[in-house]
């Protein structure tokens, strides 16, 4: 009867511990962690693959959405004190990013600084409605952008 007692106990413990070393995190999906670029831009039937506003389309939106549910973007074509901080989760095929830097850009202060990415496969798409679509690519780098090209207007 002890025996049974012992078994029963250990079975438990065992059971806790395989439903309590689940791979969720407090982000919400940690397999979205990592670094995105824009890949593409695309506004009304202009679609923008390679060059955007006079620099590079990779450049031209970058972000990182760390493990423990913080995202950091920026434009790398401006200067490093341009960087947006905030936080992400991830619902089913949908990544909400809210901004709470105040230099966040005059598109996500009119929308509350929340952002939509939807996934399809390996496509990450945040549809600004009627300002267009970015789409963005996970890296393992981020593309640089040359300082005299940083710097040009």
């Amino acid at each position: 009867m002890k025996k049974l007692a012992v078994l029963s106990m250990a079975a438990v413990l065992a059971a806790g511990c395989f439903v309590g070393c689940g791979s969720k995190d407090s982000s919400g999906g940690s397999k979205y962690a990592g670094k995105y670029e824009a890949s593409k831009v695309v506004l009304g039937d202009q679609e923008f693959t390679t060059d955007f506003n006079g620099g590079s389309i990779a450049t031209y939106m970058q972000i990182e959405l760390t493990s423990d549910g913080k995202v950091i973007g920026w434009n790398a074509e401006k200067q490093e004190e341009e960087k947006e901080t905030g936080k992400w989760s991830a619902d089913g095929n949908e990544i909400k990013l809210t901004f709470e830097s105040e230099n966040a850009s005059d598109s996500s202060e009119s929308e509350g600084g929340s952002f939509t990415i939807k996934v399809d496969g390996d496509d990450y798409i945040m549809d600004e409605g009627d300002s267009g679509k970015i789409y963005l690519k996970k890296v393992s780098e981020y593309t640089t952008v040359a300082a005299t090209e940083a710097s040009e207007d």
